[in-house]
């Protein structure tokens, strides 16, 4: 991220706040980075097939668009607007 996407934030916010938001978003996002593979490699080492994991991460690529896809309604928004809450 770089310090101009932060500003408009840290303009609201103390520091110590901008900062305990911003800080868990790179550990949550890395977090399937770190245990994917983990994961993959115990299904393949179970099944002996990499049928299973590839379901296994179609099924979460699913997961995820869906979830992406009803951002807007969760912050009730039309669809297609979910940007412009953030740039007021």
């Amino acid at each position: 991220m770089t310090s101009a996407r932060l500003a408009p934030v840290a303009a609201i916010k103390p520091t110590q706040t901008a900062v305990m938001v911003f800080l868990p978003m790179p550990a949550v996002g890395n977090l399937g980075g770190f245990i994917g593979p983990y994961v993959i490699g115990v299904l393949l080492s179970q099944t002996h097939s990499f049928a299973l994991p590839c379901v296994m991460m179609g099924v979460c690529l699913a997961i995820s668009g869906i979830l992406v896809a009803l951002m807007p309604f969760v912050l009730g928004l039309p669809p297609g607007m979910a940007g412009s809450k953030a740039r007021r």
